[in-house]
């Protein structure tokens, strides 16, 4: 009987460490924020608009999915697909790196092939 009643101080006196803990964080970040120290200069607004409207084909990098490059570029889901004549049931969903090592190509030539086609269809679009 003692043993379960010390395990629900012990209980309780932790919960009450716990909520005090939090209270402590709590108004210590309202004081940093007020006295300026946690202030951010990162423009999301500035940086998330240029990560969503990648314009340049130059910045594809083969760590990327063709999921992500349709998006990027706004591009026909099955445009890429149809045009670079890919077969594989992943995609989308697929790195270009793992695409061309699967299929043993060179990664280098096969990024141009995609620069190239989304060149094509941003001209042909206008």
């Amino acid at each position: 009987m003692k043993k379960r009643s010390s395990h629900k101080i012990i209980i309780i006196i932790l919960a009450i460490l716990c909520l005090a803990s939090l209270i402590w964080f709590i108004f210590s970040i309202n004081k940093l924020r007020r006295s300026g120290e946690l202030r951010s200069n990162y423009n999301f607004k500035k940086h998330s608009i240029y990560l969503h409207n990648m314009t340049n084909v130059n910045n594809i990098m083969p760590w990327m999915t063709f999921d992500y490059i349709n998006v990027i570029f706004r591009l026909d889901p099955s445009y890429l697909k149809n045009n670079l004549m890919i077969n594989n049931p992943r995609y989308p969903n697929i790195r270009i790196d793992n695409y061309t090592k699967y299929l043993h190509l060179d990664t280098q030539v096969f990024l141009h092939n995609i620069q190239q086609a989304i060149t094509n269809y941003t001209q042909n679009k206008k």
